[in-house]
């Protein structure tokens, strides 16, 4: 058992109350849009063009690749029907 009287807390403690009460108030979320300016405005720019960039190269190979893709099913449809057609005839004659 302890023995003589417990120690009063200083006064801090009442000022960390109010600093939690502060914070829970802010940290609740407001309504409604808001914008934030970014601290550094030319990388947001390089980053745009950067992007841009980018989007207009994956077209770019996006329709090469699906123009060659077309290109070589195209080719391989008409070696099929070809030879299909001369083994459908040499059949129909014997």
């Amino acid at each position: 058992m302890p023995q003589g009287a417990f120690k009063k807390k200083s006064g801090a403690s009442g000022v960390g109350k109010k600093q939690k009460a502060t914070q829970k108030k802010k940290a609740q979320l407001k309504k409604g849009a808001r914008f934030i300016a970014p601290k550094k405005a030319n990388l947001v720019e390089a980053q745009k063009a950067q992007k841009s960039f980018t989007k207009s190269l994956k077209a770019e190979l996006e329709g090469d690749l699906s123009a060659k893709a077309t290109h070589v099913e195209s080719k391989s449809f008409k070696v099929l029907s070809t030879k299909s057609k001369p083994a459908a005839k040499t059949s129909s004659k014997t």
